[in-house]
């Protein structure tokens, strides 16, 4: 058992977030180094992107004017005890520091219709809570930009769907909204449960690092199939053309009713901003 201390789930969140705005995550920026090892004389606009990753890091600002809104994934150990300590107002004051350092932009708005801002806001996070075995606390923070996220469509589907119904759906939204993501993309995709859980698979499975693949081999298979088709429509960084469109897909399953087949698409930007720590 392991007695969890006001104010650590605080800090932790509030280094994460500076970690995150101010550089690319470690799979991301080694992808893009390899790439232009592999490509030396057509760097484009990969090596912008690491220019820009080395002057956020050097002068502590953000890689990119839009912060995004700040996804929490929680994974509670049910060894941990915890005393007192509220954890989503631990996130969210963490993720309220930083907006006030300048880590994060006031960027939420609390209005419904108008989208009025105080210009105080850089909280509440999207904050998703797990129970798993254990005595830690282990804490990711996603950086979701407002174009990548404007980007991602969910649909219903009939349930005698097949495959190719479901690649269609992906890449027509690669092809109408992919470019608004800020290309190359992460590309998540939840199937199954219900048209929540299906959104949240999608989400989630953004957190995978690059490379690694489903557990399931006929799902793994069809992850880098469709990679590969995805990155043979040629929109390219920063939508100029070529490779890569897609820097990984990851697909996320959940068990379904007979009758619903739920798809949900999400998209990480050229940044992919996430980063991890375990308490």
């Amino acid at each position: 058992m392991r007695l969890l201390e006001k104010g650590q789930i605080e800090s932790v969140v509030f280094n994460l977030c500076e970690r995150n705005s101010q550089s690319l995550s470690s799979d991301v920026k080694a992808y893009y180094e390899k790439y232009l090892k592999d490509n030396p004389k057509n760097p484009g606009i990969i090596k912008l992107i690491l220019d820009n990753n080395r002057i956020a890091q050097s002068e502590k600002r953000p890689l990119c004017q839009d912060t995004g809104v700040v996804c929490v994934f929680a994974d509670i150990g049910t060894g941990v005890i915890l005393s007192g300590v509220d954890i989503e107002n631990e996130i969210n004051e963490g993720v309220r520091r930083a907006g006030e350092k300048g880590i994060l932009r006031k960027s939420m708005v609390s209005d419904f219709l108008t989208g009025n801002n105080s210009l105080i806001r850089s909280s509440p996070a999207s904050v998703y809570v797990s129970l798993v075995e254990g005595d830690n606390i282990s804490l990711t923070v996603l950086l979701k930009g407002g174009g990548s996220e404007n980007s991602g469509r969910s649909k219903m589907f009939l349930p005698d769907a097949s495959e190719n119904d479901m690649y269609e759906f992906v890449e027509e939204t690669v092809r109408k909204h992919g470019l608004n993501a800020c290309p190359p993309l992460i590309i998540g995709i939840g199937t199954g449960g219900t048209a929540d859980r299906a959104s949240f698979l999608s989400l989630k499975s953004l957190l995978r690092d690059l490379g690694t693949r489903n557990p399931d081999p006929g799902m793994a298979d069809i992850e880098m199939k469709w990679l590969e088709k995805i990155n043979s429509i040629g929109i390219g960084p920063a939508g100029f053309g070529g490779r890569p469109t897609a820097l990984d897909l990851f697909i996320e399953t959940f068990p379904r009713h007979i009758s619903t087949y739920p798809v949900s698409v999400s998209f990480l930007c050229c940044a992919a901003r996430k980063a991890r720590a375990v308490i």
